[in-house]
């Protein structure tokens, strides 16, 4: 029993340096992580090998013959019971980083700090007496009575990081929230168990598993923090292309207003105002985060609609079956597909394009259908202007990262083109 005791210890030992060398090699390799934080993840893993190696040298010297192996083996457990409170003072400064200028949020450092220097002057008395243990001299490892008490300040500093993420746990994600209430309490269970348990390293297991949280939590957040900024790249994207809009969409429409300005002035005023709603709207989207009311949308599609009716009075007819208003979308949905429809469906070498925009509802969600007599249009299809292609993919990046939407466009039933959009049924109507 006492064997396999021992060889567990080194197993535990050798799953500490392994999590170790894992996370300090993700940690110097981390690009969306502020130098701080890469600073502190670095001293996290690197204490954990340190601690995980010490342990592994006490638990094989302690197997050995006591020649002249009495003192080393003395070192390394010192060594390794020095390096088991690192890494709980650590994360209390890791937390303190994260309350930066909260209130009160700078005492719970003092008082780790506090706790830490006093299990640091009971190590060192441990050297000195056989109260807390000794090493024989056969090279045997005995606890002494006071050996519970070495460990309270651990267990205390754990305590004190729980009690900080919980009094703070506003400014935590749910995800962030679990792994920090873990990496509280394992260190706390782990203490207490290892005032029971003898020969299992059961704080080193629990430093460890402590590890492992500290990696899910910045994978977690790299892939947040990646997420965020593909998010901000497409948003980019698009207010680049609505902000560069094609020269001659412009200037056709000014061509137009031109020359029925003489001809017919109401149906001018009319085209200046819907191009003006257009564009105002344009801009106003372009700046809109999160979800906006299909109704907005919607008016948006028939302001451009109306601009292109001038130019294609008889090339393009367009037909609406709403059935449904109310619900949320990400801003310019509907538009640029409504727009990639006209810009290839209408030709006057072709007959008039017919355009119909419909909305219905099921269980599932709801729909935006917007399907068109014209050619037909092959996304995948390479093209000499890509601004469509790069459109398309906006939106359906959106969608689904908004909205956790989708976009599929297929041949329509009567020829021409098919847009479906799906928005689910849980997304509320935009406040």
């Amino acid at each position: 029993m006492t064997n396999f005791m021992a060889i567990f210890g080194i197993a535990i030992s050798v799953c500490g340096i392994v999590m170790g060398i894992t996370g300090l090699t993700f940690s110097l390799f981390m690009h969306r992580t502020s130098a701080r934080f890469k600073r502190f993840f670095k001293y996290y893993y690197i204490a954990l090998i340190l601690y995980g190696a010490f342990g592994l040298t006490a638990g094989v010297l302690f197997g050995l013959p006591p020649e002249g192996l009495r003192l080393f083996s003395m070192g390394a457990l010192f060594l390794e019971y020095l390096l088991s409170s690192v890494t709980p003072l650590l994360f209390t400064l890791f937390l303190v980083t994260h309350f930066k200028n909260e209130e009160k949020s700078e005492l719970y450092l003092p008082i780790s700090i506090g706790l830490w220097s006093t299990y640091v002057l009971l190590l060192t008395m441990a050297q000195f007496t056989i109260l807390f243990y000794s090493v024989d001299s056969n090279n045997h490892f005995d606890r002494g009575a006071l050996y519970p008490a070495l460990l309270v300040p651990i267990l205390l500093i754990s305590l004190v990081n729980f009690i900080a993420v919980i009094n703070k746990k506003k400014l935590f994600s749910g995800k962030e929230l679990w792994i920090f209430v873990c990496s509280s309490l394992i260190p706390i269970a782990c203490a207490g168990l290892q005032m029971i348990y003898e020969h299992i390293p059961v704080i080193l297991l629990g430093s460890a598993l402590c590890g492992y949280l500290m990696l899910l939590y910045q994978i977690q957040d790299q892939k947040e923090k990646f997420e965020k900024e593909t998010e901000k790249v497409a948003r980019q994207q698009i207010s680049i292309m609505t902000l560069q809009m094609r020269p001659h969409f412009i200037f056709n429409t000014l061509t137009s207003i031109y020359y029925i300005i003489e001809s017919d002035p109401a149906k001018a005023q009319d085209t200046i105002e819907n191009f003006t709603s257009y564009l105002r709207q344009n801009f106003t989207l372009v700046a809109q985060e999160g979800l906006i009311d299909f109704d907005q949308e919607l008016e948006h599609t028939k302001a451009y609609l109306a601009v292109e009716k001038v130019r294609y009075e008889k090339l393009l007819f367009v037909d609406y079956d709403i059935t449904c208003h109310s619900f949320a979308l990400p801003p310019l949905t509907l538009q640029p597909i409504v727009e990639n429809a006209v810009k290839h469906g209408v030709d006057p070498e072709l007959n008039p394009m017919h355009l119909l925009i419909k909305t219905f509802k099921n269980p599932r969600g709801y729909y935006i259908v917007v399907e068109d007599n014209g050619p037909g249009y092959d996304e995948s299809a390479p093209s000499t202007d890509q601004k469509g292609h790069i459109g398309l993919k906006n939106v359906r990046y959106r969608l689904g990262s908004i909205c956790n939407g989708t976009l599929t466009i297929a041949k329509g039933n009567q020829g021409g083109t098919k847009a479906t959009i799906f928005i689910p049924a849980n997304i509320d109507k935009a406040n």
